[in-house]
């Protein structure tokens, strides 16, 4: 295949969409730093250097009930003690001084314990699972619906006859949740179970651009494609084989997670908004969804009055749901143990695993001393 020129600048800005402001290692150095703490024999381990994943594990001791040490040498509260009788009148030289000393932070140390129960996470195949809304070709074209019902309880046959004929109604358009809501004037979750039903056995597919949509077995064609031994309505990370591939999971789902850390109560509708150009909507809901059942975030629906009326004249004031994504206050932590073994791809960071490590030997060369100390989380046995 040839790539021209055009494809490959776009695929160099398509990158540039998921680049978040914070660390690009915040994730691996993480899990790396948890796990080390909880594989120690020790009761105390001390949490040595200035990485990000060090500096995450010390505040999830504000969240998780572990116990946080510090141990500060005489030197640095004599150094304090003496600043303050120096300059005892002037609060302000006080500030200065401390600006410009020496604070010795090499004798303030700092220890972590681990939890006496280790914590459960789900693990990322059975969340990714949740998203892959492709079916297996070879059950396409399935049986006729009336068929289908023969063999299905007749306690179910009503409700799925509901759901089933708005969805057919709406041919290849495919039907959205509030059509069928419309439609049956069923319960959401009575629309929920019969949806899931149908689509488990091949009568209806998941599709859908701006919000998701269903769609019937033999429109099926109008979205999906037959990749590998999968039919499927493609994502960004549908790979060949037709399967999902976890690490464009958790690279897009890391850059949102990021943008939701960033702005605290964003809503659902500006996050779209902000990844439009590299994202259809319904593959960020999808991501929304992952980290909704990864623990990460927190979804706040508020009912507000639309005041954009229509007319003047206009007696009923509609109703419009705002969506808020809140993070959770472990959602770093989760993300990491969830995803954090997940490796990215190099067309991903922009960098190879020796480029990486390379950034990491160089970030760590001590400019006085001319050695050169590996960047990786130390962390030391309390004495």
């Amino acid at each position: 295949m040839v790539i021209t020129k055009n494809q490959a600048v776009l695929s160099y800005y398509f990158r540039h969409f998921f680049s978040h402001r914070f660390h690009p290692d915040v994730m691996e150095q993480s899990l790396l730093v948890f796990e080390t703490i909880e594989d120690s024999v020790e009761e105390m381990e001390e949490l040595q250097g200035d990485l990000v994943g060090i500096l995450v594990a010390a505040t999830s001791s504000f969240y998780n009930n572990n116990d946080l040490e510090i141990s500060v040498d005489d030197e640095v509260f004599t150094m304090f003690e003496q600043t303050a009788i120096d300059h005892a009148t002037h609060s302000i030289k006080q500030i200065r001084y401390l600006e410009n000393a020496d604070l010795h932070l090499e004798q303030i140390h700092i220890y972590e314990s681990s939890s006496l129960e280790q914590p459960q996470f789900p693990s990322s195949q059975s969340i990714i699972s949740r998203i892959d809304w492709s079916q297996t070709a070879s059950k396409y074209p399935p049986q006729p619906f009336e068929t289908f019902l023969l063999d299905v309880p007749v306690s179910m046959r009503r409700n799925l006859r509901h759901i089933y004929s708005p969805i057919l109604s709406c041919r290849e358009f495919g039907a959205r949740l509030s059509d069928i809501q419309d439609a049956t004037n069923m319960e959401l979750h009575e629309i929920e179970t019969g949806i899931e039903y149908l689509t488990k056995n091949s009568q209806v597919i998941t599709v859908g651009v701006e919000v998701q949509r269903w769609v019937a077995a033999e429109f099926a064609k109008a979205w999906c494609v037959k990749v590998g031994h999968r039919l499927t309505s493609p994502r960004p990370w549908t790979m060949p084989s037709g399967d999902i591939c976890p690490a464009t999971v958790r690279w897009m789902g890391e850059s949102v997670l990021m943008m939701i850390i960033s702005s605290p109560g964003i809503t659902l509708k500006e996050v779209c908004s902000r990844f439009e150009f590299a994202l259809q909507p319904v593959a960020v809901h999808d991501l929304i969804t992952v980290l909704e059942l990864a623990g990460c975030i927190r979804l706040l629906k508020e009912v507000f009055e639309n005041m954009s009326l229509s007319s003047l004249f206009q007696r009923d004031v509609p109703q419009i749901e705002i969506t808020y994504l809140l993070p959770t206050v472990d959602c770093i932590e989760r993300f990491s143990r969830i995803f954090g073994g997940i490796s990215l791809l190099p067309a991903m960071t922009g960098r190879s695993d020796s480029d990486k490590l390379e950034t990491q030997r160089s970030s760590a060369v001590d400019e006085d001393l001319g050695e050169l100390n590996l960047t990786l989380p130390i962390l030391q046995k309390a004495n």
